[in-house]
C-alpha cells in the first residue's frame, strides 16, 4: 500500500470526534471520501495530508511514519488541495503553481528544468495555458481552484489529498479536472485522496470509496458496495434512488422524490 493509516482518533475543541480504524490506498487508484457536512471529511483529509495530527493512531506512506517527519519532508510525500484558498500576494498562475516545487529546492526558489517540468506539465493538465501570465487575485473562483490544483499536481509527490477538488468549478471543468487526476494515477502511479459531494462524480471516478457519518466510517469499498440506497439513507438521512449500471459499472444515485413513482 501506498498510503496505510490505523487506530485514528482526534477530538475536536467543539466536542466533535473523529473515529477510523483503516484507511488504505493503492498507487494509482482513485480514493473518495463521502457523506454529509459535518461527518469528519476534512478533518480525516488534513491528517491523511499530514497537516492534522492525530492524538491516536499512525498514517505510514510507503512504510514510513507521516509525522515523524518534518514538514518540509511530509511535503515531499503528500500534497494538499483545499477547498477555500484565498490569495494574499500578487503571485501569477504559473509562479503560484511553481511554489508547488519549494519542498523539493535548497535554495529556497525552484528554478530548475525539472520545476519547469512539472510546472507545464501542470498547467497542461489542469487546461491552464491562456492562463499563465495571469495574477490570481483576479482569477474566478473555478480558476483558482484548477490553478491550486494544478500546485499539487506540480508538487510531485505520491500521493494527492483535495479538499473537494470540483468546488467553483463548472460541470465541464469538474469532470475534465477530475479525469485529469484519474490520469495521473494511471500514468504515474499517483494515489489520490479526495471528497465529493457530487455522487456520481464519485461513482464515475473513485476506483474506492469511505462514507463518513458524524465521524464514523459507516461503509468503505467500490462504488457499487458504497452507493446503495441502504447506506446513503444512513449517511445523508435522505431517501435517494440508485440505479446500478449507468456509468459503465458504476451507479447513478438520484433523490427518490425526482424517481418514478415516489411520493
Amino acid at each position: 500500500m501506498l498510503l496505510r493509516a490505523d487506530a485514528l482518533r482526534y477530538s475536536h475543541p467543539s466536542g466533535f470526534v473523529l473515529e477510523v480504524e483503516h484507511v488504505a490506498l493503492a498507487p494509482g487508484t482513485v480514493l473518495g471520501i463521502i457523506g454529509a457536512n459535518g461527518a469528519g471529511k476534512t478533518t480525516l483529509l488534513r491528517i491523511l495530508a499530514g497537516l492534522r495530527e492525530p492524538e491516536r493512531g499512525q498514517v505510514a506512506v510507503d512504510g514510513i511514519q507521516l509525522y515523524s517527519l518534518p514538514a518540509r519532508r511530509r511535503a515531499r510525500y503528500v500534497a494538499w488541495a483545499p477547498q477555500q484558498h484565498v490569495p494574499t500576494f500578487d503571485f501569477t498562475v504559473e509562479e503560484t503553481i511553481l511554489h508547488g516545487r519549494l519542498p523539493w529546492s535548497r535554495s529556497g526558489w525552484a528554478e530548475g528544468k525539472e520545476d519547469a517540468q512539472a510546472v507545464e506539465r501542470a498547467i497542461e493538465r489542469m487546461e491552464l495555458e491562456e492562463l499563465r501570465g495571469r495574477v490570481v487575485t483576479t482569477l474566478s473562483g473555478g480558476e483558482l481552484q484548477r490553478t491550486v490544483i494544478a500546485r499539487a499536481l506540480a508538487q510531485g509527490t505520491p500521493i494527492v489529498v483535495l479538499d473537494e477538488p470540483h468546488a467553483h468549478l463548472d460541470v465541464a471543468h469538474q469532470v475534465r479536472a477530475l479525469e485529469a487526476l484519474r490520469a495521473e494515477a494511471g500514468e504515474r502511479g499517483l494515489g489520490v485522496i479526495l471528497s465529493l459531494h457530487d455522487l456520481n462524480l464519485a461513482a464515475m471516478m473513485c476506483d474506492h470509496l469511505l462514507a463518513l457519518r458524524n465521524g464514523h466510517l459507516v461503509a468503505e469499498g467500490s462504488p457499487e458496495q458504497v452507493l446503495t440506497e441502504r447506506t446513503l439513507d444512513e449517511v445523508y438521512n435522505v431517501a435517494m434512488r440508485v440505479e446500478p449500471g449507468i456509468y459503465g459499472s458504476a451507479p447513478a444515485v438520484r433523490y427518490r422524490a425526482y424517481g418514478e413513482g415516489a411520493s
